[in-house]
């Protein structure tokens, strides 16, 4: 939610409120409106399915509202707490998933490889540079090396965790707004 982003940024996560992440995510998306129009030009569509819904959700929702209950027309706009209808990721008539549309083109590249079933227990680093990461899979302790850079897309729970933990053993500084960790 906006909001969120905006909380970070308040605790002086310089670069993370709403207005900085905003054209981000806005690139990423497809956006398709309820007449079938699209505008976006990212991997993920997002669209707009009311036509498609049940008559009766206006009545639904009226009779929320009638109840002091909030209602919104955008989960992600600037009022998102309510009840309402949700936007969906469908592509051809399919759900669309973040995996469909980001991960499995990018493992066509030969600089990536995917492993499953693995947990990151650190990412190591040569004096102020990331180098790689040190990860548990299937009871062994492997290293993943990093030509360029180390990216941390665990999910909103296992990144910051996997951050966190940098901090907490290599004395790393993962505050202050800056979008890479720094060793100290």
């Amino acid at each position: 939610m906006p909001a969120d982003f905006d909380d970070w940024r308040q605790m002086g996560n310089v670069g993370w409120g709403w207005a900085d992440v905003r054209p981000y995510f806005e690139r990423s998306e497809r956006r398709v409106d309820a007449a079938g129009r699209a505008s976006g030009e990212g991997p993920l569509d997002v669209k707009d399915v009311t036509p498609f819904l049940h008559p009766m959700r206006r009545n639904w929702l009226d009779a929320a509202a009638e109840l002091g209950l909030p209602v919104t027309d955008d989960f992600n706009g600037p009022h998102p707490e309510g009840l309402g209808c949700y936007q969906v990721t469908i592509r051809n008539g399919l759900r669309q998933s973040a995996a469909d549309a980001f991960l499995r083109p990018a493992l066509r590249r030969g600089n990536l490889r995917l492993e499953t079933g693995a947990w990151v227990r650190r990412i190591r680093f040569e004096q102020r540079r990331a180098v790689g990461v040190d990860y548990s899979q299937g009871g062994a302790e492997l290293f993943a090396a990093a030509n360029r850079e180390v990216i941390v897309c665990g999910g909103a729970v296992n990144s910051a965790a996997i951050v966190a933990a940098v901090g907490d053993r290599a004395g790393i500084d993962v505050g202050g707004g800056r979008h890479h960790a720094a060793a100290r």
